[in-house]
């Protein structure tokens, strides 16, 4: 098991294009069940790192806001989940992808942030793998 300083755990790398605005991130770059203890927090329990809201960014002109959280919060047993969502309507969001993997979430995110930007959100497939 590797020690590491809370406040050496850097945020997770993202390309963010113009016109989207963070207003919350703790999306920290470590791997759900990486084997670290965080000085700093209690325990050293890096799972009090996976929260339900990690990452919340808005674009103001196309009034889209996503969503990233860790349910159930600080719990091994669960899952990145990834919300797009406009004008704050919570209860019928644009899309959604869940993922235990870091890397997975990390494209959704860099693609959903470029794709909703450039395209009008009504003809764009969100499903569509970053991968590939």
């Amino acid at each position: 098991m590797r020690t590491i300083e809370l406040q050496e755990i850097p945020l997770q790398p993202l390309k963010i294009p113009t016109g989207w605005n963070i207003v919350c991130n703790q999306f920290f770059d470590i791997e759900p069940g990486e084997d670290i203890y965080i000085n700093g927090l209690p325990d050293g329990d890096a799972w009090e790192l996976f929260l339900q809201d990690m990452l919340l960014i808005h674009s103001n002109n196309k009034q889209l806001q996503l969503d990233l959280g860790w349910q159930p919060e600080a719990d091994p047993s669960g899952k990145y989940i990834l919300t797009l969502i406009r004008n704050e309507d919570w209860s019928h969001p644009i899309a959604t992808f869940e993922s235990l993997s870091k890397n997975d979430i990390v494209d959704k995110i860099n693609l959903w942030l470029h794709v909703t930007l450039v395209n009008d959100i009504s003809e764009i497939d969100l499903s569509y793998d970053a991968s590939s």
